[in-house]
């Protein structure tokens, strides 16, 4: 379930117990693309299940907040945090809309219509994964794409430096590639990211509990209880996308693999909960894993098609060869 979340089969006792029902849950958020944002990010706490609730008097979302999209035209640029303008609170993803001062979007959680639903009582994350595919044209696909995880809860907000006119410390791309470890070329296949189970994600949770408040005049901050459990943000980055001859689009998909109680009104029996093994099996399944398995590109037949098509581009327009000269993809 760690490695493959999007395929894998639900079984109980990932946390040593039996305590709920299963269920993958799954949402897309369609970047349109810009013809001026070349770069942005989107990150991730599965941990919790929040969703923006009310719009605000200025257009804006407000409410509670545990995904985050953002877009800009400068990798520098950074989101705004401040009582006029509060991260998280740019109302449409993907799109500042000309905004002088634009921010983050809030996005929902996959499981966040489940949690609020009457039939059930909290829920836990088993495992999720972000998959990312560039949906524009080939001949523009360009750009690096940067692999986050294990983003302290604290950095979100206050993890990069302070400068004027905002003051607050939140992160721009920049940053978000310096802190990555692992990069890439965003290509024209999919990739994927996959979350990595801590303590904090073995706890059930219920539509109260929040990782960060999105207000109207008040700048965001991390709720109580994240702040005493410090669950951690994943993602991806990505900039010098050309967007200069057109918008370069993206499809995210947000997977979520959890398990649910059902609340008394549901109708619903509710079985005690039982024991299936020392509760070390998430550890013991990331320990057996190779480094880097939660980092990997997605290959499919237009990837390998595209490869060999521009291969042979190269071999027919490459430098002219010598006789006996062993002919490779490489052009030589």
């Amino acid at each position: 379930m760690i490695a493959d979340p999007c395929h894998s089969l639900l079984l109980p006792g990932f946390y040593g117990s039996q305590e709920g029902m299963l269920a993958k849950t799954k949402r897309t958020i369609f970047n349109g693309g810009d013809t001026s944002d070349t770069c942005g990010y989107i990150l991730w706490c599965p941990d919790f299940t929040n969703q923006p609730t009310v719009l605000g008097s200025g257009l804006a979302m407000t409410g509670t907040a545990n995904v985050f999209t953002w877009s800009s035209a400068s990798p520098s640029l950074k989101p705004r945090n401040n009582i006029a303008r509060p991260y998280g609170s740019q109302l449409l993803a993907f799109d500042n809309q000309g905004e002088p001062s634009p921010t983050a979007h809030t996005g929902t959680d996959p499981a966040a219509a489940l949690l609020e639903s009457q039939l059930v009582q909290d829920v836990r994350t088993l495992s999720s994964c972000i998959e990312l595919t560039y949906t524009g044209s080939i001949v523009n696909s360009s750009g690096e794409l940067a692999f986050l995880e294990s983003i302290p809860l604290d950095a979100i907000l206050d993890g990069g430096t302070e400068t004027a006119p905002t003051l607050n410390g939140t992160m721009n791309v920049n940053d978000l590639f310096n802190y990555a470890t692992t990069y890439q070329r965003l290509g024209v296949d999919t990739v994927r990211t996959l979350s990595i189970p801590t303590p904090s994600s073995s706890k059930f949770r219920t539509e109260d509990e929040h990782a960060i408040f999105v207000e109207e005049g008040k700048v965001s901050y991390a709720s109580t209880i994240a702040k005493a459990q410090q669950p951690t943000f994943y993602g991806l980055a990505w900039r010098g996308v050309d967007v200069t001859t057109s918008p370069a689009p993206m499809s995210i998909s947000l997977l979520k693999n959890i398990e649910w109680r059902p609340k008394p009104v549901s109708g619903l029996s509710h079985a005690p909960p039982v024991a299936l093994n020392d509760g070390t099996t998430w550890r013991k399944a990331l320990d057996s894993l190779p480094t880097g398995f939660n980092t990997r590109q997605v290959l499919s037949g237009a990837y390998q098609a595209t490869k060999t098509v521009l291969a042979g581009a190269k071999m027919f327009y490459g430098p002219r060869r010598q006789v006996g000269q062993r002919l490779g993809y490489d052009g030589y």
